[in-house]
């Protein structure tokens, strides 16, 4: 899998992504499928997104999907929406019991073990974003 991000100048980011067996035009959607599912909370761990995701009710995009999203290919679009700042990593402060904002702008090693929430922009790229209609919509 492959995934790119493109900017221009001030402009909304686009993703572009290449999974095997997914067509492009649904792939494409994958990184806002979990920038959506984050809208849910302040801040969700990579096991709650892959749940969400598979999520076959209002809240998930199962049914755009050929099959269960899997590791892999979540890791790697949340790789590029933290990259891009769309999406900010948080880690459990025990001395205060909350989640504190990292400055991380790359996944940690330990993925599982962190927290992940919408930004600004990440918001802002939702709030722009066309999602694919159910044909149960149509």
């Amino acid at each position: 899998m492959t995934i790119g991000v493109g900017t221009t100048s001030r402009e909304l980011e686009t993703f572009s992504m290449e999974i095997e067996g997914v067509n492009s035009s649904i792939s494409r959607h994958l990184p806002m499928f979990i920038v959506d599912i984050l809208q849910h909370d302040v801040a969700e761990r990579l096991d709650s997104i892959l749940r969400l995701l598979n999520n076959d009710s209002c809240i998930g995009w199962r049914e755009f999907w050929p099959r269960d999203f899997n590791e892999r290919e979540t890791v790697s679009a949340l790789s590029e929406l933290v990259k891009s700042r769309f999406v900010t990593i948080y880690r459990e402060d025990a001395n205060r019991s909350e989640l504190v904002a990292t400055e991380l702008h790359e996944l940690p090693d330990e993925v599982g073990a962190y927290w992940y929430g919408r930004s600004a922009a990440g918001i802002a790229a939702w709030d722009a974003w066309e999602p694919p209609v159910s044909d149960n919509d149509r």
